[in-house]
């Protein structure tokens, strides 16, 4: 099967019978909506994986970063031993059905699951998914989970005024991460999405693409771009909307870091 063939994935249905809830992986404790990527050299696809009501099935919701189009088929999670993660999904492929059965493990922070798909059938290709999952982990609050509001916002440094409860929908960016680009552009918050849309400036290229939200405390942030292997970390100034950040990628570098003004 060429990965090529994969950019023609339609809309399938895996049949698989619901099971009850303590029979189902983590006793049913699945969570709900799982942000997710999967990526072969023919396509990158950002998006989420949506629980079908309590059952231990996933529709999936996802958009190819390069031609935009809608991609859906659903991913059952068969079972969950120790670290590792079996999962079905019923896809069609080149018009015709096929079922896969492929396997992820689960990381040091008890949520991300990485792997490969059963389509990656080349282990020299760039090929796999990565899954975050929104399950509860042990010994965390329902308050400190991803992308949840803080239920007490910290003082924003050098000032007696809170922080926010939201980072709010829009952002002015300047960034100076990547090494040799000098971006400038927007970051548009929804949920536990941020899409960015740059502009180069010295040679005029633009950039865009999905990053995740991973913290928002009201002083706070961090923000990861999966596609750069790139994590945003910022604070909340005194002025209640300027933000000031860095990112470990850039391990000292001169002028890198980046800065955002909250518009709205």
């Amino acid at each position: 099967m060429s990965e090529r063939s994969l950019s023609g994935l339609l809309l399938a249905t895996a049949l698989f019978l619901p099971l009850a809830g303590s029979d189902l992986p983590r006793g049913g404790e699945l969570g709900k909506r799982w942000k997710a990527r999967d990526w072969t050299p023919s396509f990158q696809l950002d998006g989420t994986w949506e629980r079908i009501g309590t059952s231990n099935r996933f529709q999936t919701m996802y958009t190819d970063r390069r031609t935009r189009q809608a991609l859906n088929w659903e991913v059952t999670v068969v079972s969950i031993q120790g670290q590792n993660v079996t999962f079905k999904a019923t896809l069609a492929l080149g018009g015709k059905p096929a079922t896969y059965q492929f396997t992820g493990r689960i990381q040091p922070d008890a949520r991300t699951i990485k792997g490969k798909g059963g389509w990656c059938t080349n282990p020299n290709l760039y090929c796999g998914f990565e899954v975050v999952a929104d399950w509860p982990v042990a010994g965390e609050s329902r308050s400190t989970r991803p992308g949840a509001t803080p239920t007490a916002l910290p003082v924003l440094k050098g000032s007696t005024i809170p922080g926010r409860a939201t980072p709010g929908q829009l952002w002015k960016v300047r960034d100076t991460t990547a090494g040799g680009f000098d971006y400038e552009g927007t970051w548009t918050f929804n949920g536990e999405f941020v899409r960015f849309d740059y502009r180069e400036r010295t040679t005029g290229a633009k950039a865009s693409g999905t990053m995740d939200l991973l913290r928002w405390d009201g002083l706070k942030v961090e923000i990861r771009n999966l596609a750069a292997s790139r994590t945003y970390q910022g604070t909340l100034q005194a002025d209640g909307k300027t933000i000031s950040g860095t990112s470990p990628s850039c391990k000292g570098r001169p002028g890198c870091g980046w800065s955002a003004t909250i518009e709205k």
